[in-house]
């Protein structure tokens, strides 16, 4: 199953098809669409989600049997952060604060080899590895936050997330 988000808040549930999934069709038909999904019914009432972008290279260390190549992406990162009420000026959360926040952390791999920064120094900088990177720092920089989850896109179609709070095998 794929999710897409398909604007305007709303949500797109695609299911592979079986050609797709023998290889036959690389397409996906959708089964649902706007409507919530398990991890929403999770969620706050509210959510705030901050953006940032950065610039970086890196490479794998053990992609297909071999060590990638090194190759710069045009990174992007969103943070999302759920609030079941609002405070008394009228705010899930912060904006400016938690922006603030993301963007300092993009600031450490910005024009940057992510394999010389740590962790990544030690472990193969994966798309996941830098959700879940992001995911932790933002929890440690804003521990009032409910920090729902971290995607980070290495390009305009390729992205992963990480959900802190998802049960094993979920």
């Amino acid at each position: 199953m794929v999710v897409c988000m398909a604007g305007k808040g709303s949500v797109r549930v695609y299911q592979r098809s079986r050609r797709a999934a023998s290889g036959l069709h690389s397409g996906h038909r959708p089964i649902a669409a706007g409507l919530p999904s398990e991890y929403d019914s999770g969620v706050g009432r509210y959510r705030v989600v901050v953006h940032a972008a950065f610039e970086a290279a890196h490479h794998l260390l053990s992609y297909r049997g071999g060590m990638e190549p090194a190759h710069g992406h045009s990174w992007r990162v969103s943070v999302e952060i759920a609030a079941m009420e609002l405070d008394g000026e009228g705010m899930a959360f912060d904006f400016v604060a938690a922006r603030r926040a993301l963007l300092d952390l993009a600031g450490l791999l910005d024009h940057r080899d992510i394999n010389t920064v740590p962790p990544f120094d030690a472990v193969s900088p994966t798309t996941e590895r830098l959700a879940t990177w992001f995911c932790e720092r933002m929890r440690e920089r804003l521990p009032s936050a409910e920090i729902r989850s971290a995607t980070v896109w290495e390009g305009p179609h390729c992205s992963a997330t990480y959900f802190p709070d998802a049960e094993a095998g979920r």
